[in-house]
């Protein structure tokens, strides 16, 4: 069985013609209807689908952030991929392992 894919806007507006009618039935079906609702409106990650993560700003000289860059072009990698290794290595030699604080153990 495939499903087809809904827009939000599609999504909304089949619960709100729900709510309409379901506001003069029962509160059983109004429940069900504010749930409708509020499972289309949550964010991605809400929804299950993957997690965007925070961004943080590095401020640095720019001649680091060039040597980055350039270590990042001879090793085949993007320069943030060279950051997250650095703060790994810091926060292992801190006692911290990066796998439990990223998946909330």
């Amino acid at each position: 069985m495939t499903r087809k894919a809904v827009s939000l806007k599609d999504k909304l507006a089949a619960t709100a013609a729900k709510r309409d009618t379901a506001m003069s039935t029962s509160s059983d079906a109004a429940r069900e209807t504010a749930r409708e609702i509020e499972e289309a409106t949550l964010a991605p990650a809400e929804r299950g689908a993957p997690r965007t993560l925070p961004k943080v700003t590095l401020y640095a000289h720019q001649d680091v952030l060039k040597a980055i860059r350039r270590l990042a072009v001879e090793d085949g990698v993007q320069a943030q991929e060279i950051l997250r290794a650095a703060v790994r290595d810091y926060l292992a030699t801190r006692g911290y392992h990066f796998t439990d604080l990223t998946t909330g153990q």
